[in-house]
């Protein structure tokens, strides 16, 4: 029999508290600590950093020592770190203007590709092609322009004009582009950024035919946000950015939906840093970074400080639930439990009990959901369902008895659960085992 209907109806008719919660449930993360000086921090695929101090932008990979890869005789105020391909990074500081290209190999030097003055942030639009946010009128000036760098020519030219102080982009992987607006009023005004989009299809022709797009060009994907001083895109068409008055990293979730929703991925209170700068490296192309999913390698770094503080890189990374039973296999006759970790707190699920499992599970998308339920097809026919309900520390327990049985006998539990908001979909890896006598 197909219960998938039974199973996923049981779990969305319980009743969902509504706690309080600050921190991000779903997920684990790691906290490496930098110098306190470390600024425009950029993480590499083998575990290595590069972070600015103002004189030296160093390189720092585990059990070496710290190398210099661009070294100024003055301090400079660095204003970003971004990948510019492979063995290579571009690096931006706003006290002369110049914006560098750093190969990794000490064999080539690095050296100076523009000269865009107050330039404030970059990312890759191309192989090759760097687009950088940049108040080159001066602080005074009425807009903030995007250029686009040619990374091999040592070339700019103009792309967009936008009224305001210097804004935050990112690049959609389907090669959009977007900006988070920025007040030429200081502080900001509460809900005063919006997030534009110029498409791939205008920002091509624009480039094709040197014409430099406005803000009326652009599609609104979301307004009334309180700051974005940093963009980064997941890989499930969520748009993460710091917003440093809330004190949060948050997401415009699904950009591409006719009604973006904003959640907070990220809440920091009272804690003595906040969030500066963001970076997405992406996995699996099956990879969601969502809560509760599978860890296939999808990583969001965030860097971390205070004035003066300290400063420290944070990888957070999709955490799944895990379930196993009390006691080894064979199971003995007598009770026993199964037991799930790391779930959602105060959440509710239920657990299915079938007499195997396949070994592999396929993913169901569940209307209402960003997340996808990854469910083995043999828990969809099963003995038995068992509603269970998570604790304050994320730990659901379900107690079994086994009756013993002259043959050993086998068996698999998988847990389906949802957040104690109801909004948030998950589930944990089968749990085999075999009955005893």
């Amino acid at each position: 029999m197909n219960t998938r209907p039974l199973l996923l109806s049981a779990i969305f008719a319980l009743p969902m508290p509504l706690p309080a919660q600050s921190l991000p449930e779903g997920y684990a993360d790691t906290v490496r600590a930098l110098p306190p000086a470390a600024g425009n921090v950029w993480a590499l695929p083998d575990h290595a950093v590069v972070y600015c101090t103002g004189t030296d932008l160093v390189l720092e990979r585990p059990g070496q020592l710290p190398r210099t890869l661009l070294h100024f005789a003055v301090a400079v105020f660095g204003s970003f770190t971004v990948g510019a391909g492979p063995g290579a990074l571009a690096f931006g500081e706003s006290s002369t203007g110049d914006v560098w290209l750093v190969p990794l190999d000490p064999a080539h030097p690095p050296h100076v590709v523009a000269n865009l003055p107050f330039n404030y942030d970059a990312t890759l639009l191309a192989p090759g092609r760097l687009l950088v946010s940049a108040k080159t009128g001066g602080f005074g000036a009425a807009d903030n322009d995007l250029l686009v760098v040619d990374l091999v020519a040592a070339s700019a030219q103009g792309l967009a004009r936008v009224p305001g102080a210097s804004g935050a982009l990112a690049v959609h992987h389907d090669g959009d582009v977007y900006y988070a607006t920025a007040s030429a009023i200081f502080p900001s005004p509460p809900a005063s950024v919006s997030v534009l989009r110029w498409t791939r299809t205008q920002v091509d022709a624009a480039l094709q035919q040197h014409v430099v797009l406005t803000d009326q060009d652009a599609q609104v994907v979301i307004t009334g946000l309180d700051a974005a001083a940093d963009l980064a895109f997941d890989n499930d068409d969520d748009l993460l950015f710091v917003d440093f008055f809330r004190g949060r990293v948050g997401a415009v979730d699904d950009v591409h939906s006719p009604a973006p929703g904003v959640s907070t991925l990220i809440d920091y209170g009272s804690a003595s840093v906040g969030a500066v700068t963001l970076q997405f490296a992406a996995g699996a192309p099956a990879a969601q970074f969502e809560p509760f999913q599978p860890d296939l390698g999808s990583v969001l770094f965030v860097h971390e400080a205070a004035f003066g503080g300290p400063s420290r890189l944070r990888s957070l990374r999709s955490r799944r639930p895990t379930t196993a039973t009390s006691v080894g296999s064979p199971i003995p006759a007598g009770p026993f439990a199964v037991v799930t970790l790391h779930g959602p707190v105060n959440g509710n699920g239920m657990a299915a009990l079938a007499l195997h499992a396949s070994g592999f599970e396929t993913t169901i998308a569940v209307p209402g959901f960003e997340q996808l339920l990854h469910w083995d097809p043999a828990l969809l026919s099963v003995v038995g369902t068992f509603f269970i309900a998570f604790d304050a520390t994320g730990q659901a327990t379900l107690q079994l008895h086994n009756p013993g049985f002259p043959q050993l006998l086998a068996g698999a539990v998988q847990v389906a659960f949802v957040d104690a908001t109801g909004s948030v979909l998950g589930s944990a890896a089968p749990a085999v085992f075999v009955l005893g006598h």
